[in-house]
């Protein structure tokens, strides 16, 4: 019985583009023990992954995994040095393990490598040193760790469901008249390329809201100002002022187990490349993707219609609201299969 620990430890759409690898392993390994090393940050996704597949025997899934708290995201309270300690305490758990393989998904540095060494697994295998891809998507990438493990290639589909208790009660705050035909527009990203201006959310959920629709608004809950998760409170309060109330509604989402179950009450999603936009990928919503300065062949939704649209400048602020129009339009009229909301 082999004992293999996948290593993911950056955002949230890196982990998400890594559950085809754990679904491929254990349909192909149904006997292996698959562990996995996450953050606390993106460890909601697998929390997720693991419940809805958790009968009769989560095991099945994940024999484990550890969550590590990175410096910038400590919370009041936490120090430093307590931080570390945690993280010294995990690895000496993990090497207690004995694994065989220890897969090193994403982008490697050296210091990650030396932590990987100490474990003492009988293999590492780093997703950066792969001889080649299987494609130039990052699953594509992320699933050619496979071929090291002496497995045929694949992707399979590895998909998120909210969790029951928290869709109720999302559900349960949209207002009454509300269309059931429900648009979702995430508003915030990291990078600067990639913030729409104000005023083009503001005409586009208008326009959505003209067409009979549910038009939910989502955000990085918080002020501009914070210094660990800047947030958009502002820019929402903004955007409402100047909209249709009565067809566009905000949805807080405070948690990513929340951020799940809101992106469902909703038929398609238009937002920026991000964590946001894996996660709507993962429920099966069909997607406008807005790219700026970020490799859309790598990160683009997988497994979903979607529509990329990205400008020669690679600033989403160079997209019209008539170019997200016509791309969610088209989206919906090609073909792509809208599917209810789950929950």
């Amino acid at each position: 019985m082999k004992k293999i620990l996948i290593v993911r430890r950056d955002n949230i759409g890196d982990l998400v583009c890594t559950l085809p690898l754990l679904e491929a392993i254990k349909a192909q390994e149904p006997d292996s023990q698959l562990y996995a090393y996450v953050n606390r940050y993106n460890a909601p996704i697998l929390q997720h992954y693991v419940s809805q597949h958790a009968r009769p025997d989560p095991t099945k899934v994940l024999a484990g995994y550890w969550a590590y708290q990175k410096d910038k995201h400590r919370l009041p309270g936490e120090t430093r040095l307590g931080i570390f300690w945690q993280r010294w305490k995990q690895a000496q758990q993990m090497r207690q393990h004995q694994f065989d393989w220890v897969l090193l998904a994403g982008g490697i540095n050296d210091s990650t490598l030396r932590w990987a060494q100490w474990l003492k697994p009988t293999q590492i295998v780093r997703q950066d040193q792969l001889a080649q891809y299987a494609g130039a998507h990052e699953v594509e990438r992320t699933c050619s760790l496979l071929t090291a493990l002496g497995l045929p290639y694949q992707t399979p589909v590895a998909t998120l469901r909210p969790d029951s208790a928290t869709a109720s009660l999302l559900a349960s705050t949209l207002p009454a008249h509300l269309p059931v035909q429900r648009v979702a527009i995430h508003i915030s990203a990291r990078k600067p390329s990639q913030r729409w201006p104000v005023g083009h959310f503001i005409e586009l959920a208008n326009t959505l809201a003209a067409q009979g629709l549910g038009v939910l608004l989502f955000w990085a809950p918080g002020s501009a100002q914070d210094p660990t998760h800047p947030g958009d409170d502002d820019k929402l309060r903004h955007i409402l002022a100047q909209c249709d109330r009565r067809h566009v509604v905000p949805v807080r989402t405070d948690t990513l187990s929340e951020l799940i179950a809101g992106l469902d009450l909703a038929q398609s999603v238009i937002c920026a490349d991000g964590g946001a936009m894996h996660v709507a990928a993962a429920l099966g919503k069909p997607i406008v993707a807005l790219f700026g300065d970020s490799e859309a062949s790598r990160w683009h939704p997988w497994g979903v219609p979607h529509v990329v649209l990205q400008d020669p400048a690679r600033d989403v602020q160079h997209l019209t609201v008539s170019q997200v129009f016509t791309a969610w339009q088209g989206l919906l009229t090609d073909g792509a299969v809208i599917k209810p909301p789950i929950g």
